[in-house]
């Protein structure tokens, strides 16, 4: 792991892994399966330098984005189990987004379960009054209506 020379030690980059390198391998390589199972939450979480912040946001907006993309992937090859798992797991790291959780919505109507389109309108509807004291979009209310109709 690390290489000895007179008064010098080095670090040896091929003994080691690092997340946040992977993650970024991954995302090179155009493999966005691998990049999601790689994500490990907030980098350097508790960290608030400038640098850190903008490399933090960066990579969760990577992730956000590969979570979306991945759903919407597996929405149009009929993954349906697949495509809610990406969008559940996106709306635990973001749950304000409102095309998310119509998605969400979207794959319980064809699953015929309006109960549960009723409870992810609901959690929704919770979660925007509780934190930023607004109700959904008239967009986001009207696709929960045509859902339920």
């Amino acid at each position: 792991m690390f290489a000895r020379s007179p008064g010098v030690l080095r670090l040896e980059p091929a003994a080691i892994s690092v997340d946040a390198c992977e993650f970024q391998a991954a995302l090179d390589r155009n493999n966005p399966t691998t990049a999601v199972t790689l994500y490990r939450g907030p980098f350097l979480q508790g960290y608030y330098e400038g640098w850190v912040t903008l490399r933090r946001e960066q990579y969760q907006r990577r992730y956000l984005d590969l979570l979306r993309d991945l759903g919407n992937l597996y929405v149009s090859l009929g993954r349906n189990e697949e495509a809610m798992d990406a969008f559940r797991s996106y709306l635990i790291e973001d749950p304000f987004q409102e095309s998310i959780h119509v998605e969400v919505m979207r794959l319980y109507a064809k699953q015929g379960r309006r109960d549960l389109v009723r409870r992810q309108y609901d959690q929704l509807c919770r979660i925007l009054l509780e934190d930023l004291g607004q109700a959904p979009m008239a967009g986001t209310a009207k696709e929960y209506h045509e859902l339920m109709g």
